[in-house]
């Protein structure tokens, strides 16, 4: 690409990925961390009156597609990271 062209976007949000979760890229991923469902009712976990945080994690692969990994133990919204 030359400067200041755009391309086409590679990929949308996963659709289980929640509002209030954490995006991060860390080497050659892109993740996106937790979140939280406030009585949504496209909640991925069937909580659709209350408040629920979530422990999900994605990331985003070389081959534009997200992919789904072991859940975090707990679950977070707005979860803090950090990458070294």
């Amino acid at each position: 690409m030359k400067r200041a062209e755009t391309s086409e976007p590679l990929s949308t949000m996963p659709p289980d990925a929640r509002d209030w979760g954490t995006v991060v890229s860390f080497r050659n991923h892109v993740y996106i961390l937790g979140g939280k469902c406030d009585g949504d009712p496209s909640c991925p976990n069937k909580r659709f009156n209350q408040i629920y945080f979530h422990n999900s994690i994605f990331y985003l692969d070389c081959d534009g597609e997200w992919k789904k990994t072991p859940p975090m133990l707990f679950p977070r919204c707005l979860p803090a990271v950090v990458v070294t």
